[in-house]
């Protein structure tokens, strides 16, 4: 809503893609003009060939309105030719599938076409400072074949990768990272000698070595060349478009292509295994903390020994990392919690090197280190959204408006610092995003909420269950059920990185035991759990809050007479299904902006008028209330008693029909 925007094709959008995507590539080893892998190369894996139950189960798992990519195919095709309970009516598609995605796996897609299959438009968004931002959508059909391959490779990806890369194959793996930098600065905090390093590679995807992918991809996962080759190393490069600009790829990996990722990993991997220990004079207790690193894909960070890290910067700004098409930005590289002594060492070092000597610093984007200052940084992150939610406001139709709210702009907005955050510190920023939702609803719908309804607010939407709300989850409520499954997670990570808890376990830490505390307040106890238990238990996200939204349903006033016949009404079937159906008007499932506002008003026990009135039908007298529920069944002035029944039948038939007419299906 408050987007830059998309560039023009001008010239100067011109220069800026080139410039993401450089048109002369390094110069490539023949080695790797072969698709097939020969007798210099290790033994090839044969290729397992795919089911169509691997095919369906992979399109079924793709994320709803997936964009399409240059032929307009989309998932969405994919999955209204293949039934939503996975079955093919025609059981041809999914065995069609299956045997082409085996021809790309083995290298066998036709020189010809394998520059478009791989090639990708691209949509040169505008940057808030007026740069561009490229985004590239792959081909479906070479997304399908990667996901496919992904699949295969994944565990065997993660075991390779850890504990250095924590973005391939690990869920949850940047959230772990967070927790882990957490407990480490709880940990050496008061140390001088530790200083936190966080990396940045130049347009790192986008320069990595060709060659380098060609050569790691043979030497650790021979299954996937052929599919890498056709990619990446075949004679024409694919193509990326703009309108009318025409460019080629010949650099890094691509952007849409589900193996992106596993292959820059594997660059990474192959630079890092070749990095030279620490002179003999620096290796101690310490020093041997910092002698690995922990990356998010191209995030990359180190704790450590200020010279340990310097020593380590030096490897990874020298002609070895160019060689692999990794350039350190200098400029956006950062140290943080060196002493006044220590400045001085960094800045003799390099004077490009960012210093930072304050209480938190951002790791992931989520603010880490002091307790105050991270309540802080959390505030102004909350008060910076204010500009989305004037923006919601400006919207005109109501039905888009709540419809924005609650699936972008509630608690799953700050989902993921209540994850990494324990609720002490993100409390207060939780309570005021609650706040601004609030406010919004309210303008949305055109009036106050009262308090006794707020409960009702925050309740999801749930067709088949007694507990019912409008779906805009309260991020105080929630913190606690979202930080503890989090928190988890830094049990997955190698312990050279949290050597704390081979001494003290997870579940005695204060931060732990305050969020289960805080947990327990806010559900039954019968459902209440040790944080021993608890932890150990590996809980889901959902599966906490349930018992939350459980507790707040049972603590809900009952009301008047009124009320408790409108919550009654809510328990029958499909009576909430217009709040989650999706404004579209081709579906036929948009609400116009008045009747949606005077619903929504109504099922927030909100007056639709302003004072009592007569029943305005011929032959009614009975006064009308601010609520308007004599208008729902007044059956005065009419010739059948049953009109309001057949007022809706008509309705249905009408849109049927309208809907049939476009589906040029009338008579």
């Amino acid at each position: 809503m408050i987007s830059a925007g998309v560039h023009t094709p001008t010239a100067k959008t011109q220069d800026a893609l080139h410039g993401k995507h450089p048109q002369t590539g390094a110069q490539r080893d023949p080695v790797f003009d072969t698709p097939a892998v020969g007798t210099h190369f290790p033994p090839h894996t044969e290729h397992r060939p795919f089911t169509t139950s691997d095919v369906r189960r992979a399109i079924q798992k793709t994320a709803p309105a997936t964009s399409a990519g240059g032929t307009g195919l989309s998932f969405q095709h994919l999955k209204e030719l293949i039934r939503r309970d996975g079955t093919d009516p025609n059981r041809w598609l999914g065995r069609a599938l299956a045997q082409f995605a085996g021809h790309v796996a083995r290298g066998e897609l036709p020189e010809l076409s394998s520059a478009w299959f791989a090639g990708a438009p691209l949509t040169p968004l505008r940057k808030r400072d007026g740069g561009v931002r490229p985004i590239a959508v792959g081909e479906t059909l070479r997304r399908l074949v990667g996901m496919l391959l992904n699949g295969r490779v994944a565990l065997r990806a993660r075991a390779l990768l850890s504990p250095s890369q924590l973005g391939v194959a690990t869920p949850g793996g940047s959230e772990a990272i967070v927790h882990a930098v957490r407990h480490r600065i709880a940990l050496h905090g008061d140390d001088d000698r530790i200083a936190l390093l966080k990396l940045d590679f130049c347009n790192a995807f986008n320069l990595i070595n060709r060659d380098a992918i060609m050569r790691t991809v043979r030497v650790h996962f021979p299954e996937l060349y052929g599919y890498v080759h056709t990619c990446y190393a075949r004679e024409e490069d694919p193509f990326l478009w703009c309108g009318e600009l025409l460019l080629r790829s010949r650099t890094g990996c691509q952007q849409g292509d589900p193996l992106g990722p596993l292959l820059f990993s594997l660059v990474l991997y192959d630079l890092l295994s070749t990095a030279p220990p620490l002179p003999p004079s620096e290796e101690d207790g310490t020093c041997a903390l910092a002698c690995r690193f922990m990356f998010y894909l191209d995030d990359g960070l180190a704790i450590g020994p200020h010279a340990a890290l310097q020593h380590y910067l030096t490897f990874l700004s020298s002609p070895t990392a160019s060689s692999h098409g990794l350039h350190l930005s200098m400029e956006k590289c950062k140290v943080w919690g060196p002493t006044a002594s220590e400045l001085e060492t960094w800045c003799a070092y390099s004077c490009d090197i960012a210093q930072s000597y304050t209480a938190s610093t951002r790791i992931m984007q989520v603010p880490v280190g002091g307790g105050e200052q991270v309540t802080e940084q959390l505030l102004d992150d909350v008060r910076s959204l204010k500009p989305y939610f004037a923006a919601l406001a400006e919207i005109e139709d109501a039905h888009v408006a709540v419809t924005l709210l609650r699936s972008c702009f509630s608690s799953c907005r700050v989902m993921y610092w209540l994850r990494v955050t324990p609720p002490r510190c993100a409390a207060s920023a939780a309570a005021l995003f609650d706040m601004y939702v609030a406010e919004a609803f309210r303008d949305l719908v055109g009036g106050d909420v009262a308090d006794d309804f707020m409960p009702e607010l925050h309740l999801p939407v749930r067709s088949t269950h007694p507990n019912f709300g409008v779906g805009l989850s309260s991020a105080v409520a929630v913190a606690p059920a979202a930080y503890l499954p989090s928190s988890s997670l830094v049990q997955t990570i190698p312990q050279h990185f949290t050597p704390y808890l081979s001494q003290t376990p997870l579940s005695s830490h204060s931060e732990i035991l305050e969020a289960v505390a805080d947990w327990h307040s806010r559900i039954a106890e019968d459902k209440r759990m040790s944080a021993h238990e608890l932890l150990d238990s590996s809980p889901r996200q959902k599966t906490l809050t349930a018992p939350v939204f459980d507790e707040i349903f049972t603590r809900i006033p009952r009301g008047n007479l009124r009320r408790r016949a409108h919550r009654a009404s809510l328990g029958l079937p499909h009576a909430k299904a217009w709040l989650s159906c999706p404004p579209s008007p081709s579906l036929r499932t948009h609400i116009a902006g008045r009747d949606f506002r005077v619903s929504m008003r109504y099922h927030c026990h909100l007056p639709l008028f302003d004072s009592s009135f007569e029943c305005p039908r011929r032959g009614c007298s009975v006064q009308v209330g601010m609520y308007g529920d004599h208008l729902f069944h007044c059956r005065k002035g009419v010739n059948n008693s049953n009109a309001p029944v057949l007022w809706r039948h008509d309705s249905f038939v009408h849109e049927l029909a309208s809907v049939l007419r476009q589906a040029n299906l009338s008579p």
